[in-house]
């Protein structure tokens, strides 16, 4: 149990800014014998799962690759699809 008062450790503090904005606050950063800057580093391309660049050839090229993949599933049965089984609860499952 911690009393009020009682915590003896060093809160960090975040400024964030442009290089300018920053050394506003040298004076103030001269107090420390060391500090940590954390440059944040290049952000990397997110890659769409959805494939948002494909051309709409690419596209069905793409589908018809997917469903080659999975053309040697079993076929599920009808039961699969009925409402019961769709929103059953844990508990009713098989």
């Amino acid at each position: 149990m911690q009393l009020e008062g009682e915590n003896k450790m060093a809160q960090p503090k975040v400024y964030e800014g442009t290089w300018e904005e920053l050394s506003t606050h040298a004076d103030e950063f001269r107090r420390y014998p060391k500090l940590t800057l954390i440059v944040p580093g290049q952000e990397l391309p997110v890659q769409s799962r959805y494939r948002a660049g494909l051309t709409p050839e690419e596209r069905i090229q793409a589908l018809d690759a997917a469903a080659e993949k999975n053309c040697h599933l079993p076929a599920l049965p009808p039961e699969a699809f009925e409402r019961e089984s769709l929103y059953a609860d844990e508990d009713e499952l098989p």
